[in-house]
């Protein structure tokens, strides 16, 4: 069900993948939309497009400054100072997260609510749902729970990179 009706989250997605294109031409990260792959059942007047379910997140590339280690960001923007898991995130986003995260990628959800940005970690997405299937925890996550995104400066409209660096240095080969 979803949760965001009136908010699709293009615009925020759209700021994020301009702000993708800043990081290639520094030459620092290199990520594009990944587009849900489709299937194409007959033809002429009958033809219809059915779209599959989307093995990765929005975006997906390799961060040029950790020697091409994949990345995979999901894109998020709400009305209200929670996330709905298994409702803003489907659970075909969360197993997609949870499948690149242990396979050594840098995973994480960029949210924005209320002009501010937030970046959660797989790690802390697995952790509210794993609480959450325990019993032990609310079927969201608060805004509070990820760390700030700072706003950047020129076509950098908001520095998650440095953010990046901070979770996963260079030395880190496991991500938090």
């Amino acid at each position: 069900m979803r949760t965001n009706l009136k908010n699709t989250g293009k615009p925020f997605e759209t700021e994020i993948t301009k702000t993708c294109a800043e990081y290639q031409s520094q030459g620092r990260l290199r990520m594009k939309k990944a587009d849900p792959p489709v299937r194409v059942i007959g033809g002429g007047p009958y033809k219809r497009i059915i779209q599959l379910a989307n093995p990765f997140l929005d975006l997906v590339g390799c961060w040029t400054e950790r020697d091409g280690r994949a990345v995979f960001i999901e894109c998020k923007s709400t009305q209200e100072p929670k996330l709905s898991l298994f409702g803003n995130i489907t659970e075909n986003q969360y197993e997609a997260m949870h499948h690149w995260h242990h396979a050594g990628a840098v995973v994480f959800v960029l949210w924005q609510w209320n002009e501010e940005v937030v970046l959660l970690t797989a790690g802390t997405v697995q952790r509210h749902v794993t609480l959450m299937q325990a019993g032990a925890g609310p079927h969201h996550i608060k805004f509070e729970a990820g760390t700030h995104v700072p706003r950047g400066m020129g076509f950098v409209i908001y520095d998650f990179l440095e953010l990046m660096h901070a979770f996963w240095p260079a030395h880190d080969s496991e991500g938090i």
